[in-house]
């Protein structure tokens, strides 16, 4: 599946009502990237397929005991580009056209690396322009991973950051037993 391919069925999903649970439990499950683990053993599961392209996965056990050193050492490589920070795309599909994949950690979906870097991009873009829905999913993780609270203007632009206010220490009279103590003498 191309990429032009796998935004739109990922815009299918969100505005049909009966399958936004469906994108509400991927964007839970797949983020923040620290959630997604490659999936090493094959799972025991009749459908080893990707969630939303639907193309055949593979694991990373099955694919190197099947394989030569040379292919071994690519795939590797592969496996350590896949999840990086690295704006380098990694490619490797099998000759038999199937993918490796990653899970999210409470989540029996998989899907294959391709198609969780697009999921990733498109979800982030959707949350850049704004939309309230991913917003609201994402409410926890921008708050920790991605991006600090930023006004955005009607038209999509960022206009400011907004620091956090956050509070001075204080403390109550109750709080030290001198403070207590010296408070029941002027009553």
């Amino acid at each position: 599946m191309t990429k032009e391919e796998t935004l739109k069925k990922l815009n299918e999903l969100f505005d049909n009502k009966k399958s936004r649970n469906f994108i509400n439990h991927l964007v839970r499950e797949y983020f923040p990237i620290e959630k997604v683990s490659r999936v090493v053993n094959t799972p025991d599961t009749k459908n080893f397929k990707c969630a939303i392209s639907t193309v055949t996965l593979v694991s990373i056990n099955d694919v190197l005991n099947n394989v030569d050193n040379e292919s071994q050492q690519r795939i590797l490589d592969f496996l350590d580009k896949s999840l990086s920070d690295s704006k380098e795309k990694p490619e490797l599909t099998l000759e038999d056209g199937r993918e490796m994949c990653v899970r999210g950690k409470k989540t029996d979906t998989f899907m294959s690396i391709y198609t969780f870097v697009v999921f990733h991009e498109w979800v982030l873009e959707k949350f850049l322009k704004g939309d309230k829905h991913i917003s609201w999913l994402l409410k926890d993780v921008r708050k920790t991973r991605y991006i600090k609270d930023v006004k955005v203007s009607k038209n999509g632009s960022q206009v400011e950051h907004n620091k956090p206010k956050s509070k001075g220490a204080t403390f109550t009279l109750g709080d030290l037993g001198v403070l207590q103590e010296l408070k029941k003498k002027m009553k």
